[in-house]
């Protein structure tokens, strides 16, 4: 339970640090980190999500402090808000 409210907190604080338009946008979080409300991203289809890992990825890993997708480019942690390729979970 802890790491779920410190990552809360951790998405909480970039979200609020940048608006980056790549982030799924928090809409309310409240202040001990027990939850975290986003729109509703929909899920990536298969071309989508080969996209992202050429496109998205690549390109915003310089954002994400990578060079190369890591063990979090996993599906589930993106989705399609506002017809583009968000991140939904932007913790770590």
């Amino acid at each position: 339970m802890l790491e779920g409210i410190k990552a809360n907190r951790n998405e909480r604080r970039r979200w609020n640090e940048s608006r980056d338009v790549r982030l799924c946008p928090i809409l309310f979080a409240d202040a001990w980190g027990f939850f975290v409300v986003m729109p509703y991203a929909r899920p990536l289809t298969d071309d989508e999500f080969r996209d992202a890992e050429l496109e998205y990825i690549m390109d915003g890993a310089r954002m994400f402090n990578r060079t190369h997708p890591t063990g979090d480019f996993k599906r589930e942690n993106y989705g399609i808000h506002d017809n583009k390729v968000v991140k939904i979970d932007y913790e770590s």
